[in-house]
């Protein structure tokens, strides 16, 4: 049974969701559950997709070359260019 329906819509580059008859209609409990469901399985969806299939091989993620990655921030420490860490 479909009970939400996921909407893209590439000219505005969002995202959308849409609600069925069915939904509206179901119990306040399996609304709820339901919902609790999907967010799970898209926050582990989004969350695979942001990491790189294999940490060893990495530097391909996202069709970028190895050395387009600045490796002096990969750590997050926030030293651009020019800038030596503490």
């Amino acid at each position: 049974m479909r009970l939400i329906h996921l909407n893209w819509n590439n000219i505005k580059g969002e995202g959308s969701v849409t609600y069925t008859k069915i939904f509206k209609e179901a119990h306040i409990v399996v609304q709820l559950d339901m919902l609790q469901d999907c967010i799970v399985d898209l926050t582990d969806k989004y969350d695979s997709l942001l990491s790189p299939p294999n940490a060893a091989d990495d530097g391909d993620f996202y069709g970028l070359p190895r050395d387009s990655v600045s490796s002096s921030n990969a750590g997050g420490n926030g030293v651009t260019d020019g800038e030596t860490s503490p």
